[in-house]
C-alpha cells in the first residue's frame, strides 16, 4: 500500500470547484496555467498551493478503475456541478484506492459502528 499525504491535503481543500475544474482539465486536456492561471478559477494565493491541490484531487478523487466509472462522475458532476451528491460519488470512489480503503476498514467503520 502506498500511502501519502493526499488525504490531509484534501482536508484543507478551500474551494470544492477546483475538483470540477481538475476533471475538466482530465476531459480536455487542459492546464490550470493557461487562459489566465489560477487566479481566474480560485482565489488561492500561490501557485505552489494549487499544483499541490490538483496532484491530490487527481490522485485520489479522479483516479477511476474504468473509463464507465469516469463517465458517470464526470456526467454527475457537469448535471449537479458540486454538490452533497456529488461530493458523495466521489468519496466513495476514492474509498476504492488504497488509503481511504484502509482508513474506511481500520478507522472509520470500527468507529462508527
Amino acid at each position: 500500500m502506498k500511502i501519502t499525504t493526499d488525504i490531509n491535503i484534501l482536508g484543507g481543500l478551500p474551494d470544492f470547484n477546483l475538483i470540477k475544474l481538475f476533471m475538466s482539465d482530465c476531459a480536455n486536456s487542459l492546464n490550470v496555467n493557461d487562459g489566465g492561471g489560477h487566479h481566474f478559477y480560485t482565489a488561492i494565493k500561490t501557485e505552489k498551493s494549487v499544483q499541490r491541490f490538483e496532484r491530490a484531487i487527481r490522485r485520489t478523487l479522479l483516479r477511476f478503475k474504468n473509463t464507465d466509472v469516469g463517465k458517470l462522475i464526470s456526467s454527475v458532476l457537469v448535471a449537479e456541478s458540486i454538490s452533497s451528491n456529488t461530493l458523495l460519488l466521489l468519496f466513495w470512489n476514492a474509498s476504492v484506492n488504497d488509503l481511504m480503503n484502509y482508513l474506511n476498514e481500520k478507522v472509520y467503520l470500527p468507529a462508527f459502528l
